[in-house]
């Protein structure tokens, strides 16, 4: 990164006129005011992208953010690339390379010496979308334990985005959509002690203020939710079989993770 002085600071109002507000609010809170720093900027001029890399600091925590704009320069979306704690033993990098494949490494030592790596790639997609399309690690302590969430860096502004969870296993994650009409989904359950297993990844319309619907065309599964409070009932309506096994079905309630305990 280069180095950071006063004089190329962005104001934090400055910065939410072209990115989303949520993307700082996210990573350090309301009453946090951090240093915001212009990085670098990449023009795609074969695929009419352009990306802006901005570092926001505060305290110990640094955050490089990516953000994404189309050809006339009009916001995409954004994520958190990388998220420095000041961990003496973790290494971070990010790269994008001749594709525009966006490339997150994290590496950290371990107790024994052995370097535990994690490496994510993402592609900012048709619908301009950051789609995590990879990831390879050789955690093998936390293989089992962790579900890929495509959708987790993705926008929270959403009356109703967040993560809701029934166990370990089990997850339904909703990110902000096009328009308040419109949701992301994400949908992860294990039945049966794992064997029994669904996954699917979509857009969902609110068909009324608290219930919404996934369906796509040409595809005829149909699943619905409806939220209350701190919790969503999932509920599949029709033939979703190609997005889990034969004995189980989308159905059942979550509850809502709190973003601080996140």
């Amino acid at each position: 990164a280069k180095p950071t002085d006063d004089t190329s600071t962005i104001g934090i109002s400055i910065f939410n006129q072209f990115a989303a507000e949520s993307l700082l609010l996210n990573e350090f809170g309301e009453k946090s005011r951090p240093k915001i720093y212009p990085v670098g900027k990449i023009s795609a001029a074969k695929k009419d992208e352009t990306y802006l890399l901005v570092k926001a600091t505060h305290g110990r925590k640094s955050v490089l953010y990516l953000l994404c704009y189309d050809q006339h320069l009009n916001y995409l979306t954004g994520m958190p690339a990388l998220v420095d704690d000041r961990d003496e033993h973790t290494y971070l990098r990010l790269t994008i390379d001749k594709k525009y494949n966006i490339t997150r490494v994290m590496e950290k030592r371990g107790g024994d010496g052995q370097v535990i790596y994690t490496r994510n790639v993402f592609i900012l997609n048709a619908d301009g979308e950051l789609v995590l399309i990879l990831t390879e690690s050789n955690d093998t302590s936390k293989a089992r334990e962790n579900i890929l969430n495509p959708i987790d860096t993705l926008p929270q502004v959403h009356k109703w985005s967040g993560d809701y969870t029934q166990g370990k296993k089990n997850l339904i994650s909703v990110r902000d959509g096009r328009n308040e009409e419109e949701v992301l989904i994400f949908i992860h359950f294990e039945k049966e002690n794992g064997t029994c297993r669904g996954e699917l990844k979509g857009r969902a319309r609110f068909i009324s203020p608290d219930i919404a619907r996934y369906y796509e065309d040409n595809d005829p599964c149909v699943i619905e939710f409806e939220f209350k409070g701190n919790t969503v009932k999932m509920k599949e309506v029709k033939s979703c079989g190609r997005y889990r096994d034969v004995r189980c079905f989308f159905e059942g309630s979550f509850n809502r993770v709190s973003k601080k305990s996140k």
